[in-house]
């Protein structure tokens, strides 16, 4: 897939400039949420690192390559103003383990989008209204396939987020469930992290054209894919994921194989 030169510039622009597009966003009130500990599991000896679209350290602690293609683990450090702008995935699901809270996740709980061709805000496709909640301390989200979703480091600070993505239910052994692949592919693979370490323009416009080759749509700019985002009511469903646990924890439970530590 080609794009001309002012596409990819839109797409660098959008990516760099996400800082400064969080501070018109509506300030987010309290949410109920889950407060939830992360049980200790196996890890890789050696974790391959990645830079992430927005600056993200990504560290990942278990890959599809020691999992059977089961599920991916990732400990991430996430800067000020930093985060995963909104996406869908179709073959994936998604929790987000957040030690310190502090981040703002979002997520549209009541719009599916259940294919590639079914682009959030494009003829024919509702935009998705998506709701804020501010994570608390040891708090737990899980994120289904075909749900528009992601978050924003709404502070000064930088924040560790866990991200454990599995294969939705049939696609365990389709290769492009596996979203460690995805990352190691136009990721910058680095030997360690730096203070003020960005991705190259080229993985950024990586990041979104290939994500359709992983079951994601991308978006290339925040308000791309959203008709509005506003705090989540408190009656919300979207709080209210508590029966993917055992699930999780049984996967987490998976140990490493034999002569495999990445």
């Amino acid at each position: 897939m080609k794009l001309s030169s002012a596409i990819k510039k839109s797409i660098i622009f959008a990516l760099s400039t996400l800082v400064v597009c969080l501070t018109s966003l509506p300030s987010p009130s309290f949410a109920e949420t889950l407060h939830y500990h992360l049980p200790s599991f196996q890890q890789s000896s050696d974790p391959p690192m990645v830079l992430g679209p927005a600056g993200e350290h990504f560290t990942f602690l278990r890959t599809g390559s020691n999992t059977s293609g089961l599920f991916t683990v990732a400990k991430a450090i996430i800067p000020p103003g930093a985060g995963p702008i909104p996406h869908v995935h179709t073959l994936t699901d998604e929790w987000f383990y957040f030690p310190k809270g502090g981040i703002t996740i979002f997520c549209d709980p009541n719009q599916a989008y259940t294919s590639l061709q079914k682009i959030p805000n494009t003829p024919g496709n509702p935009g998705a209204n998506a709701q804020t909640v501010v994570t608390k301390d040891n708090s737990l989200y899980y994120g289904p396939h075909y749900y528009l979703h992601g978050f924003y480091n709404n502070t000064n600070e930088n924040l560790e987020v866990v991200f454990i993505w599995a294969a939705k239910p049939g696609e365990r052994k389709n290769p492009a469930a596996d979203i460690s692949g995805y990352f190691l592919s136009v990721g910058d693979r680095v030997g360690s992290f730096k203070p003020g370490m960005q991705p190259t323009d080229q993985e950024k416009v990586a990041f979104v054209v290939d994500a359709p080759k992983w079951g994601i749509n991308q978006s290339s700019s925040f308000m791309q894919y959203l008709t509005s985002i506003n705090p989540a009511p408190r009656q919300s469903h979207f709080l209210h994921e508590n029966d993917q646990v055992k699930r999780l924890e049984s996967l987490l439970r998976t140990p490493l194989p034999k002569n495999n530590a990445h």
